[in-house]
């Protein structure tokens, strides 16, 4: 705590040889004004930046750029119109093609991992993948015979020959 004169002094203007009489004579004053000293010696080479035009225009678009509480809550409702109206096309996408693979098994999302029902008609637990895809349990077919009199180095269908003959 000092004794309040330098305040004093400071606002009646005083010049500064009376306020460093005063520290002269009162310890507590000399202590704030030692502070005083050495922070008008800290910022005595800070000088302004150069505004360049550039950077005048930024600061002078905050303004316009900011949105108040009441256009707030117009934004966030159009966000969220949008928001729904994207969930809903999503769905009716998901919706046509559901069901319509006859090797795609059931999947549900259980809250990080998928439960899928297998080829077997068990549901196991399958842990998410670190892709965002749907992991899809497809049954494996027995791979069916060759044509008969199908040349095994051709390939078959249109490529080999009619009939399987050369």
């Amino acid at each position: 705590m000092s004794c309040r004169e330098l305040e004093r002094l400071f606002v009646s203007g005083a010049p500064g040889a009376e306020a460093s009489a005063h520290r002269r004579t009162c310890a507590e004053c000399a202590r704030i004004g030692a502070d005083a000293d050495q922070t008008r010696s800290l910022v005595e080479g800070l000088a302004a930046p150069v505004w360049s035009p550039a950077l005048r225009r930024t600061l002078f678009e905050i303004p316009r750029q900011t949105v108040s509480c009441e256009g707030a809550d117009g934004l966030l409702a159009a966000a969220l119109d949008e928001e729904r109206r994207l969930l809903e096309t999503i769905d009716a996408y998901r919706r046509v093609f559901a069901g319509r693979d006859p090797y795609a098994r059931l999947a549900w999302w259980n809250a990080g991992g998928y439960l899928i029902q297998f080829p077997d008609h068990v549901v196991r637990p399958v842990a998410a993948p670190p892709l965002p895809v749907v992991p899809v349990a497809v049954p494996l077919l027995a791979a069916s015979a060759p044509p008969a009199g199908h040349a095994p180095w051709l390939p078959p269908g249109p490529l080999g020959p009619p009939g399987g003959q050369r």
